[in-house]
């Protein structure tokens, strides 16, 4: 596998009916690797159409990333996969532009592709509010808090 540093596609290599662009980013150069909520071994895969329609650079297609995320419910690392199936770049171009570069745009894109509460599973069961056990796997002999959400109206009339 290759992996490459970014993505930069030059003007001047794209045909007349578009370019096809297939391979691999690294997390490094994504700035995936410094969160303590997930865990990027693996690199971002984008397999883009590259066109020029009159001064309009135009990159479309699809973004793939595998990684580890952190359960917001138990706290545990499980498996996702992070897809972009209809990414789309446009910006303006003239007959000074060499070069456009989809790396921070791809970042962007991946990052907004996250899900905001993500869970290893429907039926994740959490830890255990008291003890912090991960009900997954342990049943533990805490009891639940008493509700006392009505105490302060039990004195009243």
């Amino acid at each position: 596998m290759n992996v490459e540093k970014g993505l930069t596609i030059y003007i001047d290599d794209i045909a007349k009916d578009g370019g096809q662009y297939d391979g691999d980013i690294s997390a490094e150069v994504l700035a995936l690797t410094d969160d303590v909520f997930i865990r990027c071994e693996h690199p971002l895969h984008y397999s883009l159409m590259a066109s020029l329609v009159s001064e309009e650079f135009l990159a479309m297609g699809a973004l793939t990333l595998d990684l580890s995320v952190c359960c917001s419910r138990c706290s545990a690392f499980f498996p996702l996969t992070i897809e972009e199936p209809a990414y789309l770049f446009d910006e303006q171009v003239d007959k000074s532009t060499e070069s456009v570069d989809l790396t921070e745009d791809m970042r962007v894109a991946i990052i907004l592709a996250f899900p905001s509460y993500p869970v290893c599973s429907d039926d994740c069961k959490g830890l255990c509010q008291q003890c912090g056990a991960n009900m997954n796997n342990v049943e533990c002999s805490c009891k639940p808090p008493d509700d006392d959400r009505w105490a302060a109206l039990d004195g009243l009339g």
